[in-house]
């Protein structure tokens, strides 16, 4: 009986042993061999597939039997803290590190203008970084697509594993689903049975699966904003520390060609880059790119650069971001050395020359040392949050660069005048800090947000542009151009995003430039205006004018509008006209907040400004359908339950006072009945116990007397009694 029992028990141990392999394997990364539908660690092949050759029977060992291995990379232009990398090293055959250059399989993700400038110098880096450090320099390849580019490789050199981290974007996300079909029948037509490895690297702290935001749930903010998603997001596990970057990389022991990296990543000719696109004006492109990138400093685009501006930033300009973050009048110094109101590590996230995991770490240190107070971390702390909010509302809907999520706003009345958009573009509108941030944004391929939010402003508010033209213009002279980020900052502008903004911006105030010195940077031909007319030249008598060399018209163009105001009811009308058809109507609750279809989880209420809330037609009932009546139907519980949270709040409280009150009553009733009965067990207890010790002490001592026959002295009282 025991024998068997103990050889159960090594049968069992055996069998979960042999599992624990293989479940961390399918949690870390996602790995295939070349037969189609048939995982890692199976052996079970068809006889007529043996005899072809093309795979082999048994599971191959960890990395390969022979081949190298492809490091790809993609969004993870480092060596610090990439996971991919630090997976790779491990191979015994030699790694290949390559980068494929497919930019029209990647669509909207695609790289612009200016983020391709930025590119090139990244590519540099690491190449040099690989040779370097390493002797293993960057394999550069340009295709149609990855998988020809990979096929390629994997033809020449017999790789027989291809690692990469995920990137979470829906355009890539999609490539990849295609590619991994494409390469089993690569790794089969060539005989060999391979691995496709997908590490959750670091590309965001937390994957948008991950995220769980129940829909129909309005306390602390609406669907898919920030604050939700900080409640869902702090139920998960925190984000991974970063690591150290591997001590080898050995080279493969393959002979393969590289494409020169400057005539690899050529201008930009695609969707976004058409007449309009910075490149074609303002001289040779070789210019506006040395220009632009000289800006950066000698160290722009490389890893040592983005990790020493991050140094910078926490050490020396965190503590004032809180209070500086919106002053545009604050120099922000591009180079890695230089001082900034804010951090200027976007166009280093963008490309991964930093991990976002590298930055939260970073200041939840800070704030565990005390260095700091958690106050003046909070706003920070947040952008890192912020970005992956961004990238799960691009997952969530993958067409937000170009299509309203409210898609009802798709019948905005939009102005066209190209005229009017390419003043914008320009900085050529007649109003300063409008135009301060466009000419920055074309000099450097960067602005900070508060400059993104005011151009924006002016583009959607005031001169009626759709937003779709400021996102294209955006992406394509950015450094930093981000789909996720650039596409939910213009849906909001335009007010079809999720989190509509709540106010507009009023280019004239200068509220953000209070000392004149953005405005005169970029606008040199104003620096001589007094403070006060600097941001409204036109109200600036002629004599003013002319002491300070400024001719409205000639050396500083005139306003492109004249009545803000009214351009900016006029937009509003033209809302409001969009919002009152019966299609929109649809689409609104009974509160007049706009409603979104959300993928895969129903209808939710989303946040809508209080202007764009009055938009039911004369008579309801004409516009009312079955959808309307659904839609209400569906909203009504909510509604009821935000009523007894707003209106009812007094009532609510009432009642749940006079509850608690009674509950406390019932509590202290308790209290004093087990107080009055331990008091009363207590006291007979000790009572009796006083009185059994007295009779048993007289009994002994009346029986000892007695006995040994000793006098007897008592008390008088007593010995009365005793007679």
């Amino acid at each position: 009986m025991v024998t068997a029992v103990g050889w159960l028990t090594l049968l069992l141990a055996t069998s979960f042993a042999s599992r624990i392999p293989l479940k961390i394997i399918s949690m870390s990364s996602t790995r295939y061999t070349g037969l189609s539908g048939v995982r890692r660690g199976q052996s079970r092949v068809s006889d007529a597939e043996k005899e072809r050759g093309r795979v082999r029977a048994e599971p191959r060992q960890h990395g390969g039997r022979g081949g190298p291995v492809v490091m790809w990379f993609r969004r993870d232009l480092r060596v610090e803290d990439n996971r991919a990398l630090v997976k790779a090293a491990e191979a015994k055959h030699g790694i290949i590190p390559l980068f494929v250059w497919s930019p029209e399989e990647e669509r909207e993700s695609a790289p612009g203008a200016a983020a391709r400038v930025w590119l090139r110098a990244v590519l540099e880096d690491l190449n040099k970084t690989l040779t370097e450090r390493y002797s293993n320099p960057l394999i550069v390849r340009t295709a149609a697509s990855a998988a020809e580019a990979l096929g390629q490789v994997i033809k020449e050199t017999g790789a027989t594993r291809i690692i990469f981290n995920k990137v979470h974007e829906p355009s890539i996300i999609e490539r990849d689903k295609n590619l991994l079909g494409k390469l089993h029948t690569i790794f089969q037509d060539s005989g060999l049975v391979a691995e496709i490895d997908q590490v959750d690297g670091s590309h965001v702290l937390y994957t948008p699966k991950m995220i769980e935001m129940p829909v129909g749930q309005y306390r602390g903010g609406h669907w898919g904003t920030l604050t939700p998603f900080m409640r869902s997001i702090a139920k998960l596990p925190k984000p991974k520390r970063p690591i150290p970057p591997p001590r080898t990389l050995p080279r493969a022991e393959v002979n393969l060609s590289s494409s020169a990296i400057e005539q690899t990543i050529v201008h930009w000719d695609g969707e976004w880059g058409d007449k309009n696109s910075p490149m074609r004006w303002g001289g040779p492109v070789s210019k506006w790119e040395s220009d632009m990138m000289g800006r950066w400093g000698s160290d722009a685009g490389t890893e040592y650069g983005g990790r020493e501006r991050m140094r910078m930033f926490l050490e020396i300009d965190l503590g004032r971001y809180e209070a500086t973050r919106s002053n545009a009048d604050i120099r922000a110094e591009l180079s890695s050395h230089g001082h900034s109101p804010v951090s200027v590590l976007s166009p280093y996230l963008r490309w991964g020359q930093i991990s976002p995991n590298t930055i939260y770490w970073a200041i939840k240190d800070i704030e565990k040392s005390g260095t700091l107070p958690r106050a003046k971390l909070k706003s920070f702390s947040r952008r890192i949050i912020w970005r992956d909010l961004a990238y799960f509302q691009l997952c969530t809907f993958p067409d937000m660069h170009s299509k309203p999520i409210r898609s009802h706003y798709k019948a905005h009345p939009w102005v066209e005048d190209r005229e009017i958009i390419r003043r914008w573009q320009r900085g050529q509108t007649g109003f300063p800090m409008v135009d301060a941030g466009m000419r920055e944004l074309w000099k450097t391929g960067w602005i900070q947000q508060s400059v993104r939010m005011i151009v924006a402003s002016f583009l959607v508010e005031y001169l009626g542009v759709n937003w779709i033209e400021g996102h294209k213009w955006f992406h394509d002279t950015l450094v930093d151009q981000d789909t996720a980020i650039n596409a939910m900052m213009w849906q909001n502008a335009g007010r079809c995003g999720i989190d509509q903004w709540n106010f507009v911006l009023d280019a004239t105030s200068g509220f953000q430039d209070p000392t004149g010195s953005y405005v005169r940077r970029w606008c040199p031909e104003l620096k001589h205006l007094p403070n006060k007319y600097l941001h409204k030249p036109w109200e600036a008598n002629e004599a003013t004018l002319r002491k300070a060399g400024v001719q409205l018209g000639s050396t500083y163009p005139t306003r492109i509008l004249t009545d803000l105001k009214k351009a900016r009811l006029r937009t509003k009308e033209n809302a409001l006209a969009m919002l009152r058809t019966p299609e929109s109507v649809k689409m609104t609750d009974p509160n007049g907040y706009d409603l979104i279809t959300i993928p895969g989880k129903g209808i939710s209420r989303v946040f809508t400004r209080r202007e764009f809330r009055n938009r039911k037609p004369d008579d309801p009932k004409n516009y009312e359908s079955k959808d309307q009546k659904r839609i209400t139907s569906f909203f009504q519980k909510d509604i009821a339950r935000n009523k007894s949270h707003s209106k009812g709040k007094r009532k609510d409280r009432s009642r749940q006072s006079k509850e608690v009150e009674k509950d406390n009553n019932a509590r202290r009733q308790e209290k004093v009945t087990v107080t009055v009965t331990v008091t009363v067990a207590v006291t007979v207890a000790v009572t009796v116990a006083v009185t059994v010790a007295v009779t048993v002490a007289v009994t002994v001592a009346v029986t000892v007397t007695v006995t040994l026959r000793l006098p007897l002295r008592l008390p008088l009282r007593l010995r009365l009694w005793l007679r």
